[in-house]
C-alpha cells in the first residue's frame, strides 16, 4: 500500500486520503485526480498513481474553510472539495462539471461542525448566507 505526502496538497496513510486547505479530489474512471486553485483562475492538477488505494477522503478541519462534496450524474464519479472560499468553489465546481461533460447530480456544503467556538450567531447566519 502506497503511503505519501505532498506538502500543500494530501497525505495518504492506511488508505485514507486526507486534503488539504484549497485541495479538490476527483474520483473519474477509477483515477484520482488532484486539484488546485491559484490566481484565481489557473487550475493546477496532480494525478495518484493508479494502484493507489483510497478507501476514504477527508481533511483534518475547515474551521474558515467549508468542506463540499457531491456526485455526478450517470457515472459513478465523485468528489470531494477543502473550499477556502466561494470563488474558488465556483470556479472549481466549474472545471469539475467541465472535466466530466456532465451535471452535478448530488451537492452537500458542511460548514464549521462547531461553529460557535470562534463566532456569534450574526456571524454564522451570513457565513450560512454566503455559500447558499
Amino acid at each position: 500500500m502506497l503511503e505519501d505526502e505532498t506538502c500543500g496538497w494530501y497525505a495518504l496513510y492506511e488508505g485514507t486520503l486526507t486534503v488539504w486547505e484549497g485541495v479538490c479530489s476527483l474520483k473519474l474512471n477509477d483515477v484520482i485526480f488532484l486539484f488546485k486553485i491559484r490566481n484565481a483562475s489557473q487550475l493546477l492538477e496532480i494525478r495518484l498513481p493508479p494502484d493507489v488505494e483510497v478507501r476514504k477522503v477527508c481533511s483534518d478541519g475547515y474551521w474558515e474553510c467549508v468542506e463540499v462534496t457531491g456526485t455526478f450524474e450517470k457515472s459513478s464519479s465523485m468528489f470531494y472539495y477543502h473550499a477556502d472560499n466561494t470563488s474558488n468553489a465556483r470556479v472549481m465546481l466549474e472545471n469539475l462539471i467541465g472535466l466530466t461533460s456532465t451535471g452535478i447530480q448530488s451537492l452537500n456544503i458542511r460548514l464549521d461542525p462547531d461553529p460557535l467556538r470562534q463566532r456569534n450567531k450574526k456571524q454564522i447566519s451570513d457565513r450560512i448566507a454566503m455559500w447558499s
